[in-house]
C-alpha cells in the first residue's frame, strides 16, 4: 500500500518538480517494515530555448491549464497528507490491539507497549519528515509556476517582438516590391531608350542613305545645267519663232476684240427685248383677280387638296346646318344671297384635316394678303395659314394660325408676304383642324392681296 502511495506521489510531481532532493524512512506497524522513499524526477525543460510562435488563445488555454493543474496538485497534496497520516495511526492502533503477547503477564504487556510507543515517536517523526517534504515539494511547485509564468511573459514579448517583426517585414516587402516595380520601370524605359536608339541609328542611316543619294542627284543636275547652257544658244533660233508666233496671235486677238464688242451691241439689244417683256408681264400680274368673295362657281382658282384624304371645304350660302356653330350669313352681302367657304364638323373625328389651295401669285415686290374667318363653337379646332413656295410649305411654322372659339362673328386677319416670296410666286393654303364635336364650323370670305405693307 505504501508502494502504490509512493508511486502515486511520483507519479504526479515526476514531470513537474526539480530537485536533487532524495529521502528514505523505514514504518513498522508491528508486523512488516516499510521503507518510503520521497524522490523527484530530473524533468528539464528540453526546448527551453526552443521558443515558437504562439497565439493569444494558446497562451490563454496554458495560464488555465497551469492553474488548473496546480489546484489538482494542491488538492492531491492535501489527500495524500490526510491519507498518510490515517493509514500511520490506523497501524498503531493495531500494532497494540492485535498483538498475541498483550495476552500475557503485566511485564509481557509493559515491554510490548514499549515498541509500540517508540513504533510511535517513529511514526511522528516520519510524519514530520513527510510534511517536511509535501512543503518542499509545495515550494517548489510554487518556483516551478512562477518559473513558467515567467516563461509565458517571455513568450508573450516574443510574440509582441515577432508582430513587429512581421510588421517591419510586411513594410520591407512593400518597399522591395515598390522596388522591384521601380526596377521594372527602369528596365522598361531602358527598352525603350534602346527601340529609341535603335530607331535613331535606323533614321539616321536612312538620312545618310538620302544624303548620298541627294549628292547624286545634284552632280546629275549640275550636268543637265551643263547641257542646258550649251544648247542656249540652239534656243535663241528658237526664240526668234517664237516671237513670230506671238505677232500672229497678237492678230487673232484683234478680231476676237471686235467680235466681242458686236456681241454686247447684241446683248444690249436682248436686254431691251427682256425689258419691254417684264413690263408687259408686270401689267399682265396686276392684271390677275386680286379680291375673291367666293361668289365665283370656280372660287377664283382655290382648289381643294386631296392629300391623305382630306375633307372639303364647302362653299355655302345662309347659316350652317348645325345649331350653334358657323356664321349666319356670308361677310360680303350680310345676307343670303352672299357666299363663303366652310368646313362642316359634324360627324367628323378629331385631327382630320381640310386644305384649301390658291392659283400660285406673283408680286413685283412686299405684299398684304388680308381676308375674314369665322370660328363660332364649343368645339372649334384649328385655322392654319401657310405660304407655298415651290409646292413647300413648312407645316411647323404657318405664316397665321387661330383655335378654339372666337365668337358669333366675322373677323379679319393680315399677314406680310416677302418680297423674295412674291417675286419667287407663292401659293396660299388655308388648313383646318377639327376637334371632336359638331360645334365646330369654321368659315372664310372675301381674300385680298394688296401691294405695299400691311
Amino acid at each position: 500500500m505504501n508502494l502504490g502511495l509512493t508511486l502515486s506521489v511520483m507519479a504526479l510531481f515526476g514531470c513537474c518538480v526539480l530537485t536533487s532532493a532524495r529521502k528514505q524512512c523505514t514504518v513498522f506497524n508491528g508486523k512488516c517494515f516499510y521503507h518510503v522513499t520521497l524522490k523527484t524526477s530530473d524533468c528539464s525543460d528540453e526546448r527551453s530555448d526552443d521558443v515558437t510562435t504562439i497565439t493569444d488563445a494558446k497562451l490563454t488555454q496554458l495560464e488555465a491549464s497551469v492553474s488548473q493543474r496546480q489546484i489538482e496538485m494542491d488538492k492531491k497534496l492535501a489527500d495524500l497528507e490526510r491519507q498518510l497520516s490515517f493509514l500511520l495511526g490506523q497501524e498503531s492502533v493495531r500494532s497494540v490491539a492485535d498483538d498475541p503477547r498483550q495476552a500475557d503477564t503485566g511485564q509481557q504487556e509493559s515491554s510490548s507497549w514499549r515498541p509500540a510507543n517508540d513504533a510511535g515517536h517513529r511514526e511522528h517523526g516520519l510524519l514530520s519528515e513527510i510534511s517536511d517534504g509535501f512543503a518542499s515539494l509545495r515550494s517548489e511547485v510554487a518556483l516551478r509556476t512562477r518559473q513558467v509564468r515567467s516563461l509565458q511573459q517571455q513568450v508573450r514579448m516574443t510574440q509582441s517582438t515577432l508582430n513587429r517583426t512581421r510588421s517591419e517585414l510586411a513594410a520591407t516587402e512593400r518597399k522591395l516590391t515598390d522596388t522591384e516595380l521601380s526596377l521594372q520601370k527602369t528596365v522598361d524605359d531602358n527598352a525603350a531608350l534602346k527601340r529609341t536608339l535603335i530607331q535613331t541609328e535606323e533614321d539616321l542611316a536612312s538620312s545618310r542613305r538620302d544624303w548620298i543619294t541627294t549628292t547624286q542627284e545634284l552632280e546629275e543636275t549640275s550636268e543637265a545645267l551643263d547641257i542646258t547652257l550649251k544648247e542656249r544658244d540652239g534656243h535663241k533660233a528658237a526664240s526668234e519663232s517664237c516671237l513670230r508666233e506671238l505677232h500672229t496671235t497678237r492678230e487673232d486677238l484683234n478680231e476676237v476684240e471686235t467680235n466681242y464688242k458686236n456681241l454686247m451691241v447684241d446683248f444690249k439689244n436682248v436686254s431691251s427685248e427682256l425689258k419691254r417683256t417684264a413690263t408687259d408681264l408686270k401689267a399682265c400680274r396686276k392684271s390677275m383677280p386680286r379680291f375673291c368673295s367666293f361668289e365665283d362657281p370656280i372660287l377664283c382658282g382655290f382648289q381643294q387638296d386631296k392629300t391623305d384624304g382630306e375633307i372639303d371645304w364647302i362653299v355655302w350660302r345662309e347659316a350652317t346646318p348645325s345649331a350653334l356653330t358657323g356664321p349666319p350669313s356670308d361677310h360680303t352681302c350680310g345676307n343670303e344671297r352672299g357666299s363663303y367657304v366652310y368646313v362642316e364638323a359634324t360627324a367628323k373625328d378629331r385631327g382630320q384635316r381640310a386644305r384649301l389651295l390658291s392659283q400660285r401669285m406673283f408680286g413685283q415686290g412686299e405684299q398684304c394678303l388680308q381676308f375674314w374667318y369665322h370660328m363660332y363653337g364649343h368645339h372649334v379646332g384649328t385655322l392654319n395659314v401657310y405660304t407655298m413656295v415651290n409646292g413647300e410649305a413648312d407645316e411647323d411654322t404657318p405664316k397665321w394660325r387661330a383655335y378654339g372659339n372666337q365668337g358669333n362673328v366675322w373677323s379679319t386677319a393680315r399677314l406680310r408676304v416677302p418680297a423674295e416670296v412674291a417675286i419667287a410666286g407663292y401659293t396660299v393654303c388655308f388648313e383646318v383642324i377639327l376637334e371632336r364635336g359638331y360645334q365646330g364650323d369654321i368659315a372664310i370670305d372675301d381674300f385680298s392681296i394688296s401691294d405695299g405693307l400691311c
